[in-house]
């Protein structure tokens, strides 16, 4: 089978401006207003790689979660998966229309299966129904609860610190995830 998602080797560098004095940095600057000369200040870029090398492919009808603390990346990856920001390194290939589905509470009905929360949430994007059930959706779930990627997502990526830490099936990744946050764990085996 084809994928229909497919990210090669993914990151997304962010270039922030830091104020980074020095004694000497400072004594140049003192010079060149004697000597009356622009000067540029103590600020440079610094950059910040949001995720690095991230990579996975999804087949139509697959169902995954991603999981991670907050500033692991997940969001960054899901504005790269649709389409809002381009990835500074690697690619990324989406087959047909792609909507986030992000699990903030709004919009997520835990007395309904994943399943049925998907088919609102397309109702709520203006995808009709008959069009949404005929197709194989593949969904892409990010969330913090875990309890709501467990009940929608048969695979699950945990993301930490911008790449992937853990990528299997769900029960697994979260079981792994959950013992990590446990203080005194060992997670160098994960």
């Amino acid at each position: 089978m084809t994928p229909v998602v497919v990210v090669e080797n993914v990151s997304k560098r962010y270039m922030f401006q830091t104020y980074r004095p020095s004694l000497r940095h400072e004594l140049g600057q003192m010079i060149a207003r004697l000597l009356r000369r622009s000067t540029q200040g103590a600020w440079e870029q610094v950059p910040f790689w949001s995720i690095r090398n991230v990579s996975f492919s999804l087949n139509a009808g697959d169902t995954l979660g991603i999981i991670g603390s907050n500033g692991a990346g997940k969001t960054t990856l899901l504005r790269l998966l649709s389409g809002i920001s381009e990835p500074t390194e690697g690619s990324i290939h989406v087959e047909g229309r792609f909507a986030p589905l992000i699990g903030l509470g709004a919009g997520f009905d835990y007395e309904r299966t994943g399943r049925e929360n998907i088919f609102l949430n397309a109702a709520i994007l203006g995808i009709p129904l008959l069009e949404f059930k005929e197709r194989q959706t593949t969904v892409v779930f990010i969330s913090h609860n875990l309890e709501a990627v467990k009940k929608l997502c048969a695979r699950t990526i945990w993301l930490e610190h911008g790449r992937i830490k853990m990528d299997g099936p769900t029960a697994e990744v979260i079981e792994a995830y959950e013992a990590a946050k446990v203080p005194g764990h060992d997670t160098a085996a994960g």
